[in-house]
């Protein structure tokens, strides 16, 4: 008898199975499921950490160690944000400290 017929899964739903568990031990293994000062946030305070652990996964799965930038390059890109937008808050700010 081998595992599978003795786990009483279908092959697809043990291999799918397999593959979130792998990825689950490199999300951990990799820090992206820890919050810490260092993570990279998006222009609306949203982290790779925040998101639902599917969103998660498919990031580290499909970039790697590139993951929390790349979801943060997307998440600006999708709510319109961009780092010009910070370049204006700061002058704006400085502006106002002239007055």
């Amino acid at each position: 008898m081998n595992l599978i017929s003795s786990l009483r899964l279908k092959p697809r739903s043990m291999i799918v199975a397999i593959m979130a568990a792998t990825l689950l031990t490199a999300l951990a293994a990799s820090n992206v499921l820890a919050e810490d000062d260092s993570m990279m946030m998006a222009g609306d305070g949203q982290t790779l950490s925040s998101q639902p652990p599917e969103v998660q996964i498919l990031f580290v799965a499909h970039y790697g160690d590139d993951a929390e930038a790349q979801w943060v390059r997307e998440h600006n890109e999708a709510i319109g944000y961009s780092m010009m937008d910070d370049d204006m808050m700061d002058d704006d700010m400085m502006m106002d400290d002239d007055k």
